[in-house]
């Protein structure tokens, strides 16, 4: 079993970011099982507005006043591959974490973890991640978390 825990708090003057995964608001991306040495699945989480219909919202997106949303991913555990494991026994299972409709779609490491998107994303389609479960040498569970952060620019 592998569970991929995202802690967040967003705020965006009145409008409200949420995390969604499968549709619905979450704080967990279950990643499923992966061989050893193998990749899993790929698993969809996008950061929006939680209620994109609200009036403070759409203005916010589409005012003009802003252009772009910089999502920085925080964590301990962010190495050269991706996200490490961090509580979990399976020491060097990891996540690669790539941006699907970013300005520029590089995978999210310590060295690259900022992640630009177009402001229009908020409202519509979300700021979208793409997450893969790699299967290391050594057995065992994943378990591993990263704080985002949004600025507007």
């Amino acid at each position: 079993m592998a569970i991929l825990v995202f802690l967040q708090r967003f705020f965006c003057g009145t409008c409200d970011i949420a995390i969604y995964v499968d549709g619905v608001v979450a704080q967990d991306v279950y990643m499923g099982n992966v061989t050893l040495g193998e990749t899993s699945a790929k698993k969809t989480f996008i950061v929006k507005a939680a209620d994109p219909s609200k009036p403070e919202c759409r203005i916010f997106a589409t005012s003009g006043k802003y252009t772009n949303a910089r999502i920085t991913l925080a964590s301990g555990a962010l190495n050269k591959q991706g996200l490490g494991n961090w509580l979990g026994t399976a020491t060097d299972a990891w996540v690669r974490i790539t941006p699907v409709n970013a300005l520029k779609n590089n995978d999210v490491t310590f060295r690259d973890s900022v992640v630009s998107f177009p402001i229009d994303k908020l409202i519509s389609d979300g700021f979208q991640f793409d997450a893969f479960l790699k299967g290391g040498k050594k057995s065992g569970t994943y378990q591993s978390g990263v704080v985002l952060s949004v600025a507007y620019l």
